[in-house]
Formats: structure tokens, sequence, C-alpha cells
């Protein structure tokens, strides 16, 4: 019996050095016991900011699509 994960919205650039997700999203896929660590990163402004950690290779299918990805957890409150 296959389960049902939750889902949710989203874009994705392909191209992007990295992946964000807002905490807002990961609380309410509930998936917050992923988070680990803390991680530090640059803005495309050049500004440095910290993450409030990385979910290691979680399973995103789109589509037909499937395939594993990192995503650093940032601090937002909402999916803008």
């Amino acid at each position: 019996m296959r389960s049902t994960s939750p889902r949710i919205e989203g874009l994705v650039d392909i191209k992007a050095s990295m992946y964000v997700m807002a905490i807002i999203v990961v609380r309410e896929l509930g998936i917050i016991h992923l988070v680990v660590g803390r991680e530090i990163y640059n803005t495309t402004f050049g500004i440095v900011t910290q993450a409030l950690g990385r979910i290691n290779q979680i399973l995103i299918i789109f589509s037909k699509i499937i395939c594993q990805m990192v995503f650093f957890v940032i601090d937002m409150d909402n999916y803008d």
C-alpha cells in the first residue's frame, strides 16, 4: 500500500546553486525532524546570512520525475 504524502505547490529553479524551503513549509509538511545543523550562505546581494538548517536528500516528485534534493531551511513565515 502506497502512503499519501503531503502536497505543496512550489517553484523550482533547476539551475540554482542551492535550494531553499521556508520554515513554514517544513512545518506544514511535518518534516521538521529532518532539519539538521545550521548553515551560512551568501545571498545574491552579497549579504551573508544564516539558514536554520538543512534537509539532506529528501525525495521530491515533480509530475513523473522523482529526485533526491537538499534544501536549506530559511526563517520565513510565508511562501513568497
